[in-house]
């Protein structure tokens, strides 16, 4: 039975291209007509003829495999089965018998039978970075068909695009980048997409699959921020070994870093699978009744300080931070951006803020309108009204620079507030609440909360670090940056003071991490800085260089491979195969070999996929490879691209 490729069927019946194929076609987006050929199925020429007709009507097909081996949830196996393009309507029989032939170990796999779109440009689309992580778009196209970019036969044009808003691409159409965010919605995954545009300008999306490896060794930038180290500390911690985290489908880290750079900033990096899960955290949330978090009790400063209360108050205050921490995932950036992203596409930045401030009885429009209505700007003035939003002494050491900064910080606000009347008026707009604002607004709600109590911890900070340093001569400066929490302990209770060599390696950096293992206990290191530790330098004694797949170093002998020849995969175990282009009778090199280069290609060809996939380091679009180097060269391969002699 042949099926419609707009309509439902079970993944069993038509493999799982089709069936994603399917699931696209659903949604609305274009995908090109066609129908699927079951694999158990042998049908005439005649019968072949009349499903062209009903499905497809006119123009060239492409017959392509659609095998439960290919596309799966763990393994893509980009470009080992057969496709066939250009095929006219009367060659349909002969060349689905090709593609099923072509798989020697499955011949009955479905084969999906589609309408060859004239393509004046095509490309692959991922929605993040496969190789260093960032949580962008990025693209690799080029003028005519796709497959000469999936094949690795060129060099593709690149792009990279920001998932927060669109900007104007002579190349690549709102339309495109719209398909690509909603398809990762819809899949609750990161996906790797191929399309084309036709001369009309119409998009289509040719297949759509899950990015089956992301590298655990890959980061996304999330913020920097100069909070202390001891908040680093606990912050880590909480996410590492809280129970109530684990269970939470939110943050289930493969690992997780807090750096400091040499300016004393932390970075914080987030691995690319808590982007993964965060996007089916909030996938899950959307569609159940919200609930809101219990409050937390208030915080009692104790009536005078001791080496024992204060050092029970720190506890106490460090025990409330580490439970806003707990509460804070929910309405974290890295979940509010996935449902902002998905309200991009209908709304604008000024619309949507718009909507949430529409009778918003938020803390931050709340304290906003209380100190505007403030009769002085006096100390004692800003200090009460710290008092009761706590949260606005998040960052700052001492109490003077707190109160110097709030003063400066409305004073900003005040002469903006005319350009943001002007810019309401010019915005003015009447639209209606859909789940996906009214969610986000409660978010933004509890965030403000939460941040109430959470920045809070800071505030009542300020006075016990300020007693310290009456008490115990170590500046606030020294307590933000180089203590631990169980470092102020011993400073508040022996008088235990950090020595300046550890004061002298620990400005040098300091990396919190926790890898791979749920279990293992995380681990903080000092005296090294994030980029010292993870940017690679280019090699001045280089000489190739191409784009990397993976983020690893290898060392090995170079075997070359002409593309067109049937390879023996025995004579290449351990070698670092350089080819011109790879082909899918090399696929068995990858079990066996230690690297690939390539002259042509991109980091989204068949080769690089099916090089993360086989964990085998790949350096493609080299141009020059097979030129420069020959069998029994002893290279090494390096993490950006660089390719030396030993």
């Amino acid at each position: 039975m042949a099926i419609n490729l707009y309509k439902n069927a079970a993944k069993s019946l038509v493999g799982n291209k089709a069936f994603n194929l399917m699931i696209v076609a659903k949604a609305g987006i274009a995908v090109p007509p066609g129908f699927v050929i079951n694999g158990s199925e042998n049908i005439s020429d005649k019968k072949l003829t009349k499903l062209y007709d009903k499905f497809i009507s006119h123009g060239k097909v492409s017959v392509r495999s659609s095998s439960d081996k290919e596309d799966g949830k763990k393994k893509s196996a980009a470009g080992i089965y057969k496709t066939l393009l250009d095929v006219s309507s009367d060659k349909i029989g002969i060349s689905l018998q090709a593609v099923r032939e072509y798989s020697k170990k499955s011949k009955n796999i479905p084969v999906i039978v589609q309408k060859q779109i004239d393509a004046k440009m095509s490309g692959v689309a991922f929605s993040i970075n496969p190789v260093n992580g960032d949580n962008d778009i990025y693209i690799e196209y080029n003028k005519g068909r796709c497959e000469n970019i999936v094949s690795g036969s060129i060099i593709p044009k690149t792009v990279s695009l920001k998932k927060k808003s669109y900007e104007d691409n002579e190349d690549i159409p709102l339309t495109l980048y719209e398909y690509i965010i909603r398809l990762e919605m819809i899949f609750k995954k990161a996906v790797d997409i191929e399309w084309c545009i036709d001369h009309d300008e119409k998009v289509w999306i040719l297949q759509c699959r899950a990015i089956t490896v992301i590298p655990s060794d890959s980061f996304r930038y999330a913020w920097s921020t100069h909070e202390p180290l001891w908040a680093m500390e606990q912050a880590f911690k909480t996410r590492c070994e809280d129970e109530e985290n684990g269970s939470s489908e939110l943050y289930l880290h493969r690992e997780i870093i807090y750096s400091r750079d040499l300016s004393g900033v932390f970075d914080c990096y987030i691995g690319l699978n808590d982007h993964i899960s965060a996007l089916k955290y909030s996938m899950k949330v959307l569609s159940k009744q919200y609930d809101y978090i219990d409050p937390i009790e208030f915080i009692e400063r104790p009536k005078s300080f001791s080496k024992d209360t204060a050092a029970d108050y720190f506890r106490m205050l460090s025990s409330h931070y580490c439970k806003y921490i707990r509460y804070y995932m929910r309405s974290e950036p890295i979940v509010t951006d996935i449902i902002e992203r998905k309200l991009l596409l209908r709304w604008s930045h000024n619309e949507i803020a718009g909507l949430l401030s529409a009778d918003n009885d938020d803390l931050m429009f709340r304290e906003q309108e209380d100190f505007s209505s403030l009769n002085d700007s006096s100390d004692c003035s800003i200090l009460n009204h710290i008092n009761k939003y706590p949260y606005l002494a998040i960052n700052y050491k001492t109490k003077k620079e707190m109160i110097e900064g709030v003063r400066r910080q409305y004073k900003i606000k005040d002469k903006d507030k005319d350009k943001d009347k002007d810019k309401d008026k010019e915005d003015n707009f009447q639209l209606t609440l859909d789940s996906d604002l009214i969610f986000l607004k409660k978010l933004s709600i509890e965030r403000m909360n939460v941040k109430k109590g959470w920045a809070g911890v800071y505030f009542y900070m300020l006075e016990l670090m300020e007693w310290i340093y009456e008490n115990y001569n170590v500046s606030q400066s020294d307590l933000y940056q180089y203590y631990l929490a169980d470092d102020i302990v011993a400073l508040i209770k022996n008088n235990i003071k950090l020595s300046q060599a550890e004061k002298n390696k620990r400005s040098l950096g300091v990396l919190m991490k926790r890898k791979k293992n749920k279990q293992m206990t995380p681990r903080i290191y000092f005296g090294e800085s994030f980029e010292n530790s993870y940017s690679p330098t280019p090699l001045l004694d280089s000489i190739l260089f191409g784009i990397p797949s993976l983020n690893r170093n290898v060392h090995g002998i170079v075997k070359i491979i002409n593309y067109k020849s049937i390879v023996e995969p025995h004579d290449y175990i351990d070698k670092i195969i350089v080819t011109e282009m790879t082909q899918p009778n090399m696929v068995a090199l990858f079990r066996k070999c230690k690297g690939i280069i390539t002259d042509e290609g991109g980091i989204l060809s068949h080769a690089c996929i099916l090089s993360r996939e086989y964990d085998i380091p790949c350096i493609v679009g080299t141009s020059n490879s097979t030129n420069i180097l020959q069998d029994g060269d002893e290279i090494i391969m390096w993490a950006d691209g660089h390719i030396s002699y030993e």
